[in-house]
């Protein structure tokens, strides 16, 4: 299906944005990520004039994505030390076969959360590395279209138990980022708001959705900041 091959080459640029990122070349990654998010509007468009219930390749089950390998598949990326929140500061990786057979629609929007949280990401440390020249307002933007897609993800057709953990693990990093951010640019109310939040939808989570280091900095976000405290030690 054209769609499906669309969604491919999105992920494809979203992988390779990714080795952008980690050489340091963080504005043509951004562009490849924009072009990864206008394919993926242009197949979720195709898919919807269609009216057509169209699946992912049926075989891909056989190779669906845990959620360990979503984080063994993630990229450490440099910077953003000696913060006093602590930032998810890693690029997520996923490839259209790892998707499980779902409508394309909702595998669109699994693909689409993990670009848009790439590109917020890359926002997100270019105004806390560079004294703020890129307004924070960009960065909390997309991690929004992050969570509002997972979301509508979640309340559409079921999704198998691991794609389910995959979402929670993104929604948990915008959420926390998008938080951490807040706190930086002084919104602390709202920062407050969010890692409380955060701190809600942890409870409703049995098995930690990233890895253990970045489950430490976030828990110390939440028990140090949800209540509004003024500083937080970096994780």
């Amino acid at each position: 299906m054209a769609e499906n091959a669309q969604l491919s080459a999105a992920l494809r640029l979203n992988d390779e944005a990714v080795s952008l990122l980690v050489a340091g070349q963080e504005r043509k990654a951004l562009l490849q990520l924009q072009q990864a998010v206008s394919i993926v509007k242009r197949s979720i468009a195709r898919h919807l004039q269609r009216g057509q219930a169209t699946a992912t390749n049926s075989e891909s089950h056989k190779h669906e994505m845990t959620l360990e390998q979503l984080h063994q598949d993630s990229v450490q990326l440099s910077g953003l030390n000696n913060l006093q929140c602590f930032v998810y500061n890693r690029a997520f990786r996923v490839s259209s076969d790892q998707l499980p057979s779902l409508p394309i629609e909702k595998a669109a929007q699994t693909g689409s959360a993990i670009i848009i949280f790439n590109m917020a990401l890359v926002l997100h440390r270019a105004c806390l590395l560079q004294n703020r020249t890129v307004p924070a307002s960009k960065a909390l933007a997309l991690y929004k279209i992050v969570l509002h897609l997972i979301k509508s993800s979640s309340s559409a057709s079921p999704a198998s138990s691991s794609m389910q953990d995959i979402a929670r693990a993104i929604q948990v990093a915008a959420l926390n980022n998008m938080a951490q951010l807040r706190f930086e640019d002084g919104q602390y109310a709202q920062a407050t708001r969010d890692f409380g939040s955060l701190a809600n939808l942890m409870t409703t989570i049995q098995q930690a959705p990233l890895g253990a280091t970045e489950m430490r900095g976030i828990v110390i976000n939440i028990l140090c900041l949800k209540k509004g405290a003024k500083f937080a030690p970096a994780a």
